[in-house]
């Protein structure tokens, strides 16, 4: 029989230290709502959101057949994720102030052929 040393000390530091780091590169900060949506063919659901002000981390799952993308529009600012491939997650973080904005798709005619939705941001409650 052949002993093979396990360093399982250094493996457990290891994987503490992992999994401390997951997402961070992503989430810098607290976030105040996560919003998860699901792009069909050519449509949003939900596709009115009502979210307080804050850091907002919008989630979708693209569960068509065909590429998507998910944009952020209004109050000054326009953040988006311009490809989810079909059956693929992505996520947008962004900070958002009190006010009315769209949300639709990015992608060649899909904001024309109906992908669009509403956002409302209400103030934060303390």
């Amino acid at each position: 029989m052949i002993a093979t040393r396990v360093p399982t000390r250094g493996a457990a530091i290891l994987a503490a230290a992992l999994a401390a780091c997951e997402g961070a590169a992503e989430d810098d900060g607290a976030v105040t709502e996560r919003v998860e949506i699901e792009a069909t063919s050519y449509a949003y659901s939900p596709a009115t959101i009502t979210v307080p002000a804050g850091r907002i981390r919008f989630v979708i799952h693209n569960a068509a057949d065909v590429v998507h993308g998910f944009e952020v529009e209004g109050q000054g600012m326009e953040e988006e994720i311009a490809e989810i491939q079909p059956g693929a997650t992505d996520s947008l973080t962004v900070t958002l102030e009190e006010g009315t904005y769209e949300i639709y798709c990015p992608v060649e005619d899909h904001e024309q052929r109906g992908m669009i939705g509403t956002l409302e941001v209400e103030a934060a409650t303390p």
